[in-house]
C-alpha cells in the first residue's frame, strides 16, 4: 500500500507543479496560444492536442524557455478540442478549448 501511496502522492505533486493557460478561447479562426509554465522540471515534457473523440491531432515537445506554444487552427475542423502536458506518458494538466469559423 505504501507504494501506490507514494506514486499517488508524486503524481499528484508534478501536477500541482505544471500550469498551461489557453488563450483566445473560442479563437473564432484565430490561431491558439498555450501558456506553459513547467515548474522546476521540464525534461520529457510535451503537448498534446486531441479533439472531443480523443484522436492526437498534434505533439510538440516544450523546451526550457518555451513559455508559449502556438497552435494554427487553420486545418481544424470547427469544435472542442483539449491541450495536454504530458511527461513520460502521464497527463499533468488538461485543458478544454473550442475551436469556432470565423
Amino acid at each position: 500500500w505504501s507504494h501506490i501511496e507514494f506514486l499517488a502522492r508524486l503524481v499528484a505533486e508534478q501536477a500541482t507543479a505544471v500550469e498551461l493557460s489557453v488563450f483566445p478561447n473560442p479563437s473564432k479562426g484565430a490561431d491558439v496560444q498555450f501558456g506553459v509554465d513547467l515548474g522546476s522540471s521540464n525534461s520529457g515534457a510535451a503537448l498534446v492536442i486531441q479533439n472531443a473523440v480523443g484522436q492526437k491531432i498534434r505533439t510538440t515537445a516544450l523546451r526550457t524557455g518555451q513559455p508559449v506554444a502556438r497552435l494554427a487552427t487553420e486545418g481544424l475542423a470547427p469544435g472542442m478540442y483539449f491541450a495536454s502536458v504530458q511527461r513520460q506518458g502521464t497527463t499533468l494538466v488538461t485543458r478544454r478549448f473550442v475551436v469556432s469559423m470565423r
